[in-house]
């Protein structure tokens, strides 16, 4: 199971540009001792990095090197304002 888990990896891609994404290593997962496994990709976006509007972001899992499936999920960036909040702590 962990030699599949170890072939198996997913690639992203944001407004059709390829999204570079960090993946972390296959462990056990200690659930009722299955014997279950499973890994983490993504990416961290900077606040800013998307522009206001439309976004559409596919994913692609890729077995041993073979595309077997892929995702398209759209979604919107939207603006949104920031009011700092008080202190809430009194001088002294």
């Amino acid at each position: 199971m962990l030699d599949e888990f170890a072939a198996t990896s997913l690639l992203f891609s944001l407004d059709g540009s390829p999204l570079e994404a960090d993946r972390t290593p296959v462990k056990e997962v200690v659930t009722n001792a299955l014997g279950w496994f499973g890994f983490t990709t993504g990416a961290l976006l900077p606040p800013g990095s998307l522009s206001l509007g439309g976004h559409t972001v596919v994913t692609t899992i890729v077995y041993k090197g073979v595309p077997v499936a892929a995702f398209t999920r759209s979604f919107t960036v939207v603006s949104c304002s920031y009011l700092p909040r008080k202190n809430s702590r009194r001088e002294m």
